[in-house]
This record gives structure tokens, sequence and C-alpha cells, in this order.
């Protein structure tokens, strides 16, 4: 799966909306990712990835921890893409 992010603004591709069992209009915002897939330990994942970062993202993947939709854990792979000073590709 992947998103689009841009300006806090997100846009999640079909595979990404699979996983995590929201659908594209649920999760529009960075802080709306942060806040429901994130729920119980996303304050060490946003650290690593949310701006603004005084060191750019981890070049190397990250497991976190995502809650689904229906409420099942899942541990996803992050990795950053960043595109120019205003796009990043998750």
């Amino acid at each position: 799966g992947a998103d689009l992010r841009r300006d806090g603004t997100i846009a999640l591709n079909r595979a990404a909306e699979r996983i995590t069992g929201y659908a594209r209009t649920d999760l529009t915002s960075a802080e709306a990712w942060w806040s429901t897939l994130h729920r119980a330990d996303g304050t060490d994942a946003r650290r690593l990835y949310d701006p603004p970062r005084t060191e750019p993202p981890p070049p190397a993947p990250a497991i976190v921890a995502i809650t689904r939709k229906d409420g099942e854990r899942r541990h996803v792979e992050l990795t950053v893409c960043t595109l120019d000073d205003r796009h990043e590709l998750w």
C-alpha cells in the first residue's frame, strides 16, 4: 500500500485501504492517520516520520503497529521516499 503526503494531507491507494480497513475518505490528513491507526503507540512512530524533522526520514524501513478499522492489530513496514520539498510517498 502507499499514501501520498502533501502539506499535511494524504491520499491512500487501494492497497493501503485493504491493509488498514479504512477508505481513503476516512484518512485524509496526517493527523487522522496517526490518531486513527496508531492509537496505542503512535508517538514513537510519529517522532520518526512526522515533520518537523531535524533529520531526513529513516532510510531503512521501520516496522510499526497499526489498528485496523475492525480493531485488528497489524504490524506494517513504513518506508518514506521524499519526492520534493512538499511531497512524500509512504
